[in-house]
């Protein structure tokens, strides 16, 4: 159960990151 938590946290730090680079790049346009 932990490193099912562990992983789901790693998850979505990775999917606010990518959707922060997203972002960034839109509004470089």
């Amino acid at each position: 159960v932990l490193t099912l938590g562990m992983f789901f946290m790693r998850g979505c730090e990775m999917a606010a990151a990518g959707f922060g680079y997203l972002v960034s790049l839109m509004k470089k346009k």
